[in-house]
């Protein structure tokens, strides 16, 4: 019944709501009506940002989830595309710069040593755009953390293209600091399993043991129906159940 309401209320929702109803679709694992709530307030709002943004995230979402290769290269195109679609005609939108730096994000899982690291330089001058413009974003929190993580934990040859493209390793970079714009993203999004998952992960590698059990059972009680939220509460469980073994 929920999920009908929700339907037909697109009907009447203008680009304020569509965008939002949209996200509750996403939120409950319903990527099809989502994508299609989306593409019709693409097409019959043309200035909408926040709907073009939000198409491209679903798709770069839909790419980062998906295993096989081939397809996994043709969801981020897609998403690749609306997103550069949208930062062209929203430039003063962080949700499209936002979006941007996600597709750079997706493409780096799909991109050898060096390209991942010259994405690393694109992606870290997007999404500082994104947070200037709208801080209030929790994924632009989210990507900066990640960000931050994978240049402090560069391989061998990472490091040495690293030092070739960027002149070395940008200063600050460290799980230290990617640990606190976790926190900022959660307080934004208090209840994201995917953030308490990285935070918990985080502290974790840090041997903080205690902290990182506080925030496994922040998340005792959450119902999430999303794959990929669900996957991420498992993930919280099973860490919670290592770190009360060790007596943590």
């Amino acid at each position: 019944m929920i999920h009908m309401l929700l339907t037909v209320w697109t009907f009447f929702a203008g680009c304020a709501d569509s965008p939002a109803t949209a996200e509750r679709h996403y939120d409950a694992g319903d990527d099809s009506s989502a994508v299609r709530i989306l593409e019709r307030t693409v097409r019959d709002e043309p200035d909408c940002s926040e709907a073009l943004w939000k198409l491209a995230y679903v798709r770069l979402a839909e790419a980062n989830r998906e295993p096989l290769l081939a397809k996994r290269t043709a969801l981020w195109r897609l998403g690749r595309n609306l997103s550069d679609q949208a930062i062209i005609k929203f430039p003063r939108s962080g949700g499209a710069w936002f979006a941007s730096a996600l597709a750079l994000g997706v493409e780096s899982t799909i991109s050898n040593a060096k390209r991942r690291v010259e994405l690393s330089k694109i992606l870290r001058e997007r999404v500082g755009r994104a947070l200037t413009l709208d801080p209030s974003l929790p994924g632009g929190w989210y990507l900066l953390a990640k960000w931050h993580e994978g240049l402090s934990s560069l391989n061998l040859a990472e490091r040495g293209f690293a030092n070739l493209l960027l002149g070395g390793l940008p200063k600050g970079a460290s799980d230290d600091s990617a640990r606190a714009y976790l926190g900022r993203a959660l307080t934004l999004r208090p209840d994201d399993p995917l953030l308490l998952l990285e935070l918990a992960r985080n502290l974790e590698r840090a041997k903080l043991r205690t902290q990182a059990l506080a925030v496994c059972r922040r998340a005792n009680g959450l119902g999430r129906s999303a794959p990929g939220d669900r996957k991420n509460l498992e993930d919280i469980a099973s860490l919670r159940r290592k770190l009360e073994s060790m007596g943590s």
